[in-house]
C-alpha cells in the first residue's frame, strides 16, 4: 500500500513538473506586458530559436535592434547549418574576429543578406531603422510586390520606398495611426520580431498554396 502511494505521489509530482515546464515554455519572458500586440510574434520567434532574451527572463522589447543583431536573427533563421560550420571572413573593417556577432555577419555577407557602407564598414552596433528592416527582409526573402493597396505619407521619396512598398503591399508592415511609417526611426526588438514572424508565416502560406510545402 505504501509503495502504491509513493508511486502515485511520484506520478503527481512528475505531472506538476511537466506542467510547470510547459507553462514556462509558453511564457518565456516576463516583460511583455507593455507590448501585448507583439507577444505572440516574440514567443513564436523565441520557440524557433531565432530570438533570445536578455537574461533574467526578460526580452527587453522596447530596446533598439542593432545591425549586427538583425543579421544574427536572420542567419539563425535561414542558415543554422552554416553557424555550425563557421562563417569565414566578414570583409568589413569594423567587424574584427573579436566581435560577438562576427560569425553571423560573415555568413550574412557571404549569402548577400546584408551589405556594408561605401567606406567598407558595416557599423554593426548602430541601431537598425524601420526602413533598413524593410529592405533587409525584402532582400532576404526575395519578396515581390503584393496585391494590397498601401498608402504611407512619408515613404514616397525615401531611399527605401520600394522595399517598404513591397512589405506593405503584402500586409507585412503597417504604419502609425497618423498614416506615417517613420522609416528613419530605429526598429525595436518587438517590432522586428513582428515583422520577421509575419514574413515567415507569409512565406509558409505562399508555399502551401503553391503546393511546395513539405510538412
Amino acid at each position: 500500500m505504501k509503495l502504491k502511494m509513493i508511486t502515485i505521489l511520484g506520478a503527481v509530482l512528475g505531472s506538476m513538473l511537466i506542467s510547470a515546464e510547459i507553462a514556462a515554455a509558453e511564457q518565456p519572458f516576463s516583460d511583455l506586458q507593455s507590448v501585448k500586440w507583439a507577444e505572440d510574434s516574440i514567443n513564436y520567434m523565441a520557440k524557433r530559436g531565432t530570438v533570445a532574451g536578455s537574461g533574467n527572463g526578460q526580452f527587453m522589447p522596447e530596446r533598439h535592434v542593432t545591425r549586427a543583431q538583425a543579421v544574427t536573427f536572420l542567419v539563425r533563421e535561414l542558415y543554422p547549418q552554416q553557424l555550425q560550420a563557421g562563417g569565414g571572413a566578414s570583409g568589413y573593417s569594423d567587424v574584427p574576429t573579436t566581435h560577438p556577432f562576427y560569425r553571423e555577419i560573415a555568413i550574412a555577407a557571404k549569402n548577400g543578406l546584408a551589405s556594408g557602407l561605401p567606406d567598407g564598414t558595416f557599423q554593426p552596433d548602430t541601431a537598425m531603422s524601420r526602413a533598413e528592416t524593410a529592405a533587409f527582409l525584402t532582400r532576404a526573402y526575395s519578396l515581390a510586390v503584393g496585391k494590397q493597396s498601401a498608402s504611407l505619407k512619408d515613404t514616397a521619396d525615401h531611399w527605401a520606398a520600394a522595399p517598404i512598398r513591397i512589405m506593405s503591399s503584402n500586409g507585412l508592415i503597417g504604419g502609425y495611426t497618423d498614416g506615417t511609417y517613420r522609416p528613419d526611426q530605429p526598429v525595436t526588438r518587438a517590432e522586428f520580431s513582428v515583422f520577421l514572424a509575419r514574413v515567415i508565416r507569409f512565406e509558409r502560406e505562399a508555399a502551401i498554396q503553391a503546393q511546395d510545402w513539405i510538412s
